[in-house]
């Protein structure tokens, strides 16, 4: 299983034939939440600094009290939603990838394509612990002070087009998706072309959907 973990990022091929046959993913799930929670954890302080200077700006900011109740809520929050998101993609992602073999008539299992969704995150995860860790040495006041994908383009770190751009040229993202398309390409016993269409076009349309967010008026402060 250790394995397997580090050889899917250089050999994704090998091992996805491997955990096809065999190999379970309980102890890689437990590792990948790991991974989400140490990355949540160390990026809180500029979360809350974020945070701390929104609640400052506002026209009536929260007294002391409300504001260590929203820190302390938000902290929570951030960590279980690190602990449970993992398992949470991998199942629901699993489905979808299930979903894509049945429209392709491949061969694999909902267990082995929610093997594929799993550890298509590690790259994400790493690039996540990476941006904080130079955010940290940097003594970044934000998360977006210090990017590795298409945002450095960017002075105003805002708008559809910044969050597009960002998500889409996103080295870590790209080889998550890379992952995603030769794991099910390899459970489904098809070539990567005959899925990658479907899947990169999923792909594409969530970021563009995420992105539409942007488009939506902050709401006045209070």
């Amino acid at each position: 299983m250790k394995m397997a973990f580090f050889q899917v990022l250089v050999s994704p091929t090998a091992a996805f034939e491997r955990l096809r046959e065999r190999g379970g993913w309980i102890v890689a799930l437990l590792l990948v939440s790991a991974l989400s929670v140490a990355t949540t954890y160390l990026q809180w302080p500029l979360i809350e600094k974020e945070m701390l200077a929104q609640f400052e700006a506002q026209q009536q900011p929260l007294g002391a009290a409300e504001m260590d109740m929203v820190l302390q809520i938000s902290r929570v929050t951030a960590w279980v939603t690190g602990a449970v998101m993992p398992a949470a993609l991998m199942f629901f992602v699993g489905l979808l990838l299930f979903l894509l073999n049945m429209i392709v008539r491949g061969e694999g299992t909902y267990m082995q394509l929610s093997k594929v969704s799993l550890y298509s995150m590690i790259p994400g995860l790493l690039g996540g612990l990476l941006t904080t860790a130079l955010a940290m040495a940097f003594d970044a006041d934000s998360i977006t002070d210090v990017m590795l994908n298409g945002g450095v383009l960017f002075s105003e770190k805002t708008g559809f087009l910044f969050t597009l751009v960002s998500s889409v040229l996103d080295p870590f993202g790209l080889w998550s998706l890379v992952l995603t398309v030769v794991g099910a390409a390899v459970m489904m016993r098809k070539s990567p072309k005959s899925v990658a269409f479907w899947i990169v076009g999923a792909w594409l349309l969530v970021r563009l959907g995420t992105s539409l967010f942007a488009l939506i008026p902050a709401a006045p402060a209070a």
